[in-house]
């Protein structure tokens, strides 16, 4: 719904359509900086220029998850976890602090233990796990995050011209084919199983 950006002057708030919001402008004016701060907010790195060295202290992102209101927040120095609040068409209201990586107990009295789980439970989807190696059907299952389907919702400027899957890196392009079997609706839990048998 709508971006905000903290630095040491100054708030710009950046309002987004509900369709389609088009940014534009010259050359070096911040265009790219809204994607990589809206990546930031769901858990991605930020590229530390020396504007953002020097200027940014927080953003907030408010985004509808589901059927929930979120606010997704994030300090410079953050780079354990992100603060998310949200409320239900209930008028319910939770924050937790939904760290990175997986910790061992569970945020919530559900399966979720980071924020890319937290995510996929508002939004009413399983957390998908894929198996860990894929020609091993012994291989544990492992979650495939927010972070491995995000990347075909923004595709990094530096890699504008190459295909879907990342096949110059190998542990990327096993995840890439994962995500894509996602959004097909050719992969399931209950498919690696039956591969894996």
């Amino acid at each position: 719904n709508h971006l905000i950006l903290r630095t040491r002057r100054t708030t710009e708030r950046i309002e987004f359509s509900q369709i389609v919001t088009f940014l534009h402008g010259p050359v070096s004016t911040g265009k790219s900086t809204v994607a990589r701060l809206i990546d930031y907010c769901l858990g991605g790195e930020l590229e530390r220029t020396p504007a953002i060295q020097q200027e940014f202290v927080a953003v907030e992102l408010a985004m509808a998850v589901g059927d929930f209101k979120c606010v997704l927040e994030r300090a410079a120095d953050d780079t354990q976890s992100v603060r998310i609040s949200w409320s239900s068409p209930s008028g319910e209201v939770a924050s937790v602090n939904a760290p990175l990586e997986p910790q061992e107990t569970p945020l919530l009295n559900a399966e979720v233990y980071n924020l890319s789980d937290l995510v996929f439970h508002l939004s009413g989807v399983t957390p998908i796990k894929v198996r860990k190696r894929q020609r091993d059907p012994e291989s544990p299952l492992i979650r495939l995050s927010i972070r491995d389907i995000w990347w075909y919702c923004y595709l990094d400027q530096m890699h504008l011209d190459s295909s879907f899957f990342r096949l110059r890196e190998p542990f990327k392009e096993r995840k890439s084919q994962d995500g894509m079997r996602f959004f097909t609706g050719l992969h399931s839990e209950r498919l690696s199983q039956l591969e894996g048998e």
